[in-house]
């Protein structure tokens, strides 16, 4: 066995060191499964007079103008059960035209609009349900209205 590895040792070596390369290079041209992208800079909205969900940029704050013009269209916070087979709209969001108003006289990137994006100030909530009345999303009736059933996740819209 030793004057077989003396004689042919650069081969067995080589010829092993080939071997691994096409290993290698076989496992990595798998086919991979493509996934949907998600994007988090983005969130379901819903037209209140036509029930049409869209979706659009998390950096525009509701109600936004609908096909008519009016400010009807809100966003739909929608979640997903556990098992990924539902999916629901859980509460609407808008904001009062108070914080609208300060937020469209900000300038884009201020720290106002900031505030007002990643705080809850000025956030008016209610049930999807046909009829229901706004209220404060810090009230005690808006923060259960916002909970969404046990296990189940905010949906993020996907590409």
């Amino acid at each position: 066995m030793r004057k077989l590895i003396d004689k042919y040792g650069v081969y067995i070596g080589i010829g092993t060191l080939l071997l691994a390369v096409v290993i290698f290079l076989t496992l990595g041209r798998r086919k991979h499964v493509a996934t949907p992208s998600i994007d988090l800079s983005k969130g379901f909205f819903i037209d209140e007079q036509t029930n049409q969900e869209s979706v659009h940029s998390l950096d525009e704050i509701p109600p936004l103008p609908g096909k008519n013009g009016n400010l009807t269209v809100v966003r739909a916070m929608k979640y997903q059960s556990p098992d990924g087979k539902q999916s629901r709209i859980v509460y609407l969001l808008k904001y009062d035209p108070e914080t609208q108003a300060r937020f469209n006289a900000a300038p884009a990137g201020s720290a106002v609009r900031s505030q007002i994006l990643e705080g809850r100030s000025g956030q008016m909530v209610r049930s999807p349900e046909p009829g229901r009345q706004w209220i404060s999303s810090d009230s005690p009736e808006g923060r259960q209205i916002k909970q969404p059933p046990e296990g189940w996740q905010l949906s993020i819209p996907q590409q």
